[in-house]
Parts: C-alpha cells; sequence; structure tokens
C-alpha cells in the first residue's frame, strides 16, 4: 500500500469522508491532471494500443470517405 498523504485520508479499502471527496474533485486537482497527462504512467503504458486504435480509426474514416465519395456502402461492423 502507498503512503497517505495526510493522516486524515482513507485508504482504498475505505469509504472516503466529506474532506476526502472533496479534495478528489477540487478543480485544483483536475487541472493539474490536464497539465501534467503527457508525463502519466498509465499513458505511457497504453500508447501503443490507443496508437493502434487511432490510425485504425483514421483509415476506416478515410475509406469511408472515398467509399461514400465513390457512391458504395460505408463500412460498419456486424450486429
Amino acid at each position: 500500500p502507498g503512503v497517505l498523504e495526510e493522516k486524515s485520508l482513507l485508504s482504498m479499502t475505505h469509504l472516503w469522508d466529506a474532506s476526502t471527496w472533496a479534495r478528489h474533485k477540487s478543480r485544483h486537482r483536475w487541472a493539474h491532471m490536464l497539465v501534467a497527462w503527457p508525463h502519466s504512467s498509465i499513458l505511457r503504458a497504453i500508447r501503443l494500443p490507443l496508437g493502434v486504435i487511432l490510425l485504425v480509426t483514421l483509415a476506416v474514416l478515410q475509406i469511408n470517405a472515398l467509399l461514400a465519395e465513390a457512391g458504395r456502402p460505408r463500412l460498419t461492423l456486424p450486429l
């Protein structure tokens, strides 16, 4: 288990109190997350699959644009 920032902070195995929730939803926390996201260890861990998904999405969009221009049916997922 990690070290708590303050003694009053509860661990993930305990319920949060009002003070912990207020800190969790603070604007400062979210602003920091938006600024620091490029340095995220989670983002580094998923960058390859995320990049592949992005490239496939862009390819499908381009192919669908070409198919629509040619009057052909677009690519769809089977349901």
